[in-house]
């Protein structure tokens, strides 16, 4: 299929639809990469591994805390937050809303292909 069909009996709006939609939650996806370039950081594997890892960090200052008994904590040891900032986990979030859009429309685009 090519842009210039659109329209076509063969491939509508509602299709080139489905497959933006589809392109906000398959990471697999081109179209995904090209519009979301931090999409390594959308896999829930890697969301778990950045939450352990600051879980960690938060674990090692606070170790380092009470050995240093209210003495100021090098800086080598202070928290770090891993993967995504905050802020950008609910737009991740929002992710399987579209996944829900996108099979909405490939359900619209389905009953116009065979109607």
């Amino acid at each position: 299929m090519r842009l210039r069909d659109i329209g076509k009996p063969w491939f509508s709006w509602a299709d080139l639809k489905a497959i933006v939609m589809r392109a906000f939650s398959d990471p697999m996806s081109e179209l995904h990469r090209k519009l979301n370039p931090d999409w390594r950081l959308q896999t829930p594997e890697v969301r778990l591994l950045s939450e352990i890892a600051t879980i960690q960090s938060s674990s090692r200052y606070w170790q380092v805390a009470k050995i240093l008994n209210g003495q100021d904590v090098p800086q080598t040891y202070w928290e770090t937050r891993y993967g995504l900032p905050a802020e950008e986990v609910d737009e991740v979030d929002n992710a399987a809303e579209s996944a829900d859009a996108a099979a909405r429309a490939r359900a619209v685009a389905n009953e116009i292909m065979a109607g």
